[in-house]
């Protein structure tokens, strides 16, 4: 239990690493964007695709990542096979509603502390409680699509026992759904719906307006 807090606390300056430096994270921006969706500030093609440039990012990050770390000892037996037995479990272990419904309650947790983090200005409270939403979803070992792919990438490269192509797409699907219903759905479209007071009527009939122009063109 403390080896497992302690990772979990370390994994959560992550989050606060990808916020201060202005990065991409896509669990995160499932909800920014859903937002946007409902209040019709962003086309759905173009969300899709900034969905797509974020996982493609991150993935490419990680396969230079662990195929720099292929050719160093960085990555020690003992690592290895942890890094073997975490994908075993994710991939063989759990079934497709149980990925769904961890993966809700990860991206539930990283988004209920961005909206509560957006509402602090004291850097260190912000920085404190983003790290305590990460730091229970870690702990929990719910599952967030990104860091799993992740996962199955260094899994590839250092060829693992546990890779398997079906059993892992398995897995994304699962936990892309999840996170999707989590942080944009539970959080995004809920808190949108709850904050709308008509303040974005006037860029709603200016982008239908804009809309039917260019369908007569």
């Amino acid at each position: 239990g403390l080896v497992n807090m302690a990772g979990a606390f370390t994994f959560s300056f992550a989050l606060v690493l990808i916020l201060f430096t202005n990065s991409e994270l896509l669990t995160s921006n499932f909800m920014y964007f859903t937002v946007g969706l409902y209040y019709h500030l962003i086309r759905p093609t173009r969300v899709l695709k900034i969905f797509t440039l974020c996982f493609v990012g991150n993935m490419m990050g990680a396969v230079i990542l662990f195929s720099l770390l292929r050719f160093s000892n960085v990555m020690t037996p003992d690592m290895l096979q942890m890094l073997d037995h975490t994908v075993q479990v994710k991939i063989h272990d759990y079934s497709f509603q149980n990925i769904l419904v961890r993966a809700i309650f990860a991206n539930f947790f990283i988004n209920i502390a961005l909206v509560i983090a957006m509402q602090i200005d004291d850097v260190l409270a912000k920085i404190f409680v983003m790290m305590f939403g990460v730091t229970i979803f870690a702990f929990m070992g719910y599952e967030h699509v990104v860091y799993n792919a992740c996962l199955f990438i260094a899994s590839a490269i250092y060829q693992t026992d546990a890779f398997n192509m079906l059993h892992m797409t398995k897995n994304i699907i699962g936990a892309l759904l999840g996170n999707y219903i989590g942080g944009g759905l539970i959080i995004g479209l809920f808190y949108a719906y709850l904050n709308d007071h008509g303040q974005f009527k006037a860029i709603k009939k200016e982008n239908k307006k804009n809309q039917c122009i260019i369908c007569d063109r």
